[in-house]
């Protein structure tokens, strides 16, 4: 059985999801892991993994912006 969403789309969708679309994306892997090769789904975690880490360092830098202003 194919998963929800192949690799490429996985790719696609992260870029453009906020952080707790990120978390129920990656809920959906877990679920499917077993219809992802094992390089794919090691590729997509890490895919959201720097994705949540730009989100959150992009907060940090707009608050310390908004801090000075």
């Amino acid at each position: 059985m194919l998963p929800t969403y192949n690799f490429s789309e996985v790719k696609n969708l992260v870029r453009s999801f906020n952080l707790d679309e990120t978390v129920i994306l990656t809920e959906l892997i877990e679920e499917e892991i077993d219809r992802y090769a094992w390089y794919e789904s090691k590729a997509i975690f890490k895919i959201i993994l720097l994705h949540r880490k730009a989100i959150s360092q992009n907060e940090v830098h707009f608050e310390y912006l908004l801090a000075y202003n």
